[in-house]
């Protein structure tokens, strides 16, 4: 599904990065024995994903919490943007981390960040992809004028779920070389908060534009990655190679999709002239599978998978953000991004800088 944008603009933006590391040594040094069980030698984990590290917060960190520090700039900014805060109609929590069951994450967000009473919050969960699902609904309901402005977050704690995950494979009697290789992909994921500000672009001419948003689905898929749990122990299982493979199946249709779009805003062919390019940051054999595939340039991309791991929904967001902090966009660039979440789903957007 194709959607194209008159007049959205990206705001401001903001990434918390995480406050602690936890090495891919120090994950496999904790799983020794295992490895000599199953006669495995050490230095795969960072082999087959090319995470040297990945980042981390206290466990009992909240993902509300997270988030409430990851929009609390962006807060502080409004009066410089000549926003009021009143003008926040809506907040979406995007995580795949989530404070509870009941009530919505969003709810404590909302509150803590003294949004006003009109202001509609929710979560919308979409594995990877919530960050960029919850910016692809804020967009229309802009377009359409229903609301002026949309607060888009997440928070991602990772460390339940590597706790959890490194205790249960110490389990050595009863885990198996099939066992170890569902669990790889927890073993890469980091922490990270990420929050940004859509509002009309009309009003705000200096700053990025959204052009469109195209979005498709993959379904079969949805029995590949699991997990469950809570944050004292989360858990998750992945097929990680037939993931792969059907995730690249995904992304080539939609990248041929996205390439015969007819609709007259789509008259510029983003598959070829952009100058930027962001993919979802899963690891090094999703990267290197998917430039091949789909013959993207790798002198136009930014990877951050190899230093922050995969931070879930936040990972897409944060690769733009640390980018702009870098200062690799110039005026009027075009900015391709790519994403991808269990399910599986994915979305490609672009921005004009």
């Amino acid at each position: 599904m194709n959607f194209t944008y008159t007049n959205v603009a990206l705001v401001d933006w903001n990434f918390l990065p995480p406050s602690d590391w936890m090495t891919t040594e120090f994950i496999e040094s904790q799983l020794r024995e295992l490895y000599e069980k199953l006669h495995l030698s050490e230095g795969r984990l960072e082999l087959m994903t090319g995470i040297k590290q990945r980042g981390i917060y206290p466990k009992v960190t909240l993902p509300s919490d997270l988030a409430t520090k990851a929009t609390s700039p962006i807060m502080d900014r409004l009066n410089q943007n000549s926003i009021s805060l009143d003008q926040i109609d809506l907040l979406i929590y995007a995580g795949v981390s989530r404070d509870c069951l009941e009530p919505s994450t969003a709810s404590r967000v909302h509150f803590l960040s003294g949004l006003s009473f009109h202001c509609r919050n929710f979560d919308l969960s979409n594995a990877c992809l919530g960050f960029m699902s919850a910016t692809e609904l804020a967009a229309q309901l802009i377009e359409s004028g229903q609301i002026r402005y949309a607060l888009i977050c997440s928070g991602e704690n990772s460390l339940p779920l590597l706790d959890h995950t490194l205790k249960g494979l110490k389990n050595i009697d009863q885990i198996s070389r099939q066992d170890l290789k569902k669990s790889f992909a927890s073993l890469t994921i980091g922490s990270g908060a990420a929050a940004w500000l859509l509002g009309p672009s009309q009003m705000h001419t200096n700053k990025p534009k959204l052009e469109f948003s195209h979005s498709q689905a993959h379904t079969r898929a949805t029995y590949l990655c699991q997990g469950d749990g809570n944050r004292d122990g989360m858990w998750m299982e992945t097929d990680a190679e037939e993931l792969l493979k059907q995730g690249l199946e995904l992304a080539q249709s939609h990248w041929r999709n996205l390439s015969q779009a007819k609709e007259k805003a789509m008259s510029f062919d983003w598959t070829k002239n952009y100058q930027h390019l962001f993919m979802h940051q899963v690891g090094r054999a999703h990267e290197m599978a998917s430039t091949q595939l789909l013959e993207l340039d790798a002198k136009k991309m930014w990877s951050i998978f190899e230093t922050y791991g995969n931070m879930g929904s936040v990972a897409l967001p944060a690769t733009f953000m640390l980018a702009a902090e870098n200062n690799r966009f110039q005026k009027n660039d075009k900015i391709l991004m790519l994403g991808i979440g269990s399910g599986l789903n994915s979305m490609i957007c672009g921005l004009s800088w």
